[in-house]
């Protein structure tokens, strides 16, 4: 059986600069509760919305790929009463895999949001969230090979290691609880949306190894954008997200613009260009027609990742689907 070498994989459980850090995606605004749980519903036009991103991050090189894949689903509820206001239910289940499926991660989330309308127009929403999610984390280290385990007759598959471990499939569950607040404002050229989000606000404990379980840092999210429509046949998006989360910062900047195609707002093309900083750039193009629309990304490595003798990329692809009635007046 093949066996790799994955030093790198064991430090995220006991290195304070790599500890907890989320899974997250190039596309954000296709991923709305991995960013803020308050953005789920939002500009949903109809009752439902299915949404998959997929993303395979630092392939080429010397590196083992990061695999992550998403799919959510986010649903308007019972209107009947409530005016202009509207809850909203999301559904998550995300993975990602890395070192060969070593190491695995498997996440499920609920989450419930109160869009409140401040006004008879409905132009101006206050909205409130918050999500519980399931996880569990699995390492096999019965497909690993440590260096420990190297001697004068090379790599000894019995010998011990002396990690403290107590078998070679390891897992740790946990149930955590995130919350997220957004307001979002609508005018006649103009719309903007700000919010924030605070992950792992429970603390959950985490690590796989004997008596070295730890309490994970909440991440917080600070998130903005903007859409301009200076004509008739296109719109500017401008939009960005800082995170952080322990030591490590995340800061996400760019822009896009939507084309009409035949000047009809539901089919458009769309160009994108994003940076996020100390890390990478990267181009986006979508594609949609009416309720159906298609993404895809590429990073290009800016950051220390990239080296002389190792150049790793990433890709990422959305795929989005929205469908059933209109929302009521």
């Amino acid at each position: 059986m093949k066996k790799y070498i994955i030093i790198l994989v064991l430090s995220l459980f006991i290195s304070e600069l790599a500890i907890s850090q989320d899974p997250y995606f190039s596309q954000y605004f296709a991923s709305p509760m991995t960013l803020n749980p308050s953005l789920i519903g939002s500009d949903l036009k109809k009752e439902s919305r299915l949404q998959m991103v997929t993303r395979n991050q630092w392939w080429g090189g010397n590196s083992k790929p990061y695999t992550t894949n998403m799919v959510s689903l986010e649903k308007r509820l019972g209107e009947k009463g409530l005016g202009d206001d509207q809850f909203v239910m999301g559904l998550m289940f995300l993975n990602e895999r890395s070192n060969g499926g070593i190491l695995s991660n498997s996440f499920f989330t609920g989450a419930i949001s109160y869009r409140n309308s401040l006004d008879a127009s409905g132009n101006n929403v206050l909205s409130g969230a918050i999500s519980g999610s399931y996880s569990n984390r699995m390492l096999d280290l019965e497909n690993a090979t440590f260096q420990s385990q190297f001697g004068s007759f090379g790599f000894m598959q019995t010998a011990s290691n002396y990690d403290p471990v107590s078998s070679y499939n390891l897992n740790n569950k946990y149930f955590d609880v995130n919350a997220g607040i957004s307001y979002a404002h609508k005018g006649n050229k103009v719309d903007y949306e700000i919010g924030g989000a605070l992950f792992h606000a429970s603390k959950p404990k985490e690590g796989v190894f004997n008596n070295s379980k730890y309490n994970m840092d909440p991440r917080g999210v600070f998130n903005g954008s903007l859409k301009w429509r200076p004509t008739k046949t296109g719109e500017w998006d401008f939009a960005g997200n800082y995170q952080r989360q322990a030591r490590k910062q995340l800061v996400t900047l760019g822009a896009s613009y939507a084309m009409y195609v035949n000047d009809t707002a539901g089919q458009r093309i769309i160009f994108g260009f994003y940076h996020r900083l100390n890390e990478s750039f990267y181009p986006y193009i979508g594609i949609q027609s009416n309720d159906l629309k298609f993404g895809v990304s590429y990073d290009i490595i800016s950051g220390p990742a990239k080296t002389s003798f190792n150049s790793v990329q990433s890709v990422e692809a959305t795929l989005s689907l929205t469908f059933g009635g209109r929302k009521k007046k």
